[in-house]
């Protein structure tokens, strides 16, 4: 799904489908790999239920922000 080494020594094996994914890109975005963070999102966006066409990137940039946002806040808890 993701051709970074990174992400693929991190991720649970408990997860499937889109959560996978969204493990993937929480990773990257930790690492500071934005531009393989929104390339792996926009690849898999129809995955995610974010759905499938034309977006801008500030669009893209908002719902990768999110979906750290809710992990960190899940985290906390």
């Amino acid at each position: 799904i993701c051709d970074d080494d990174d992400v693929e020594e991190e991720q649970d094996s408990s997860l499937i489908g889109p959560e996978i994914i969204k493990a993937q890109i929480i990773v990257l975005l930790k690492k500071s790999k934005w531009t393989s963070a929104i390339g792996l999102y926009r690849r898999n966006k129809s995955l995610l239920s974010l759905g499938s066409g034309p977006s801008s990137d500030e669009e893209d940039v908002g719902n990768l922000l999110n979906m750290y946002a809710s992990t960190l806040r899940k985290n906390q808890e």
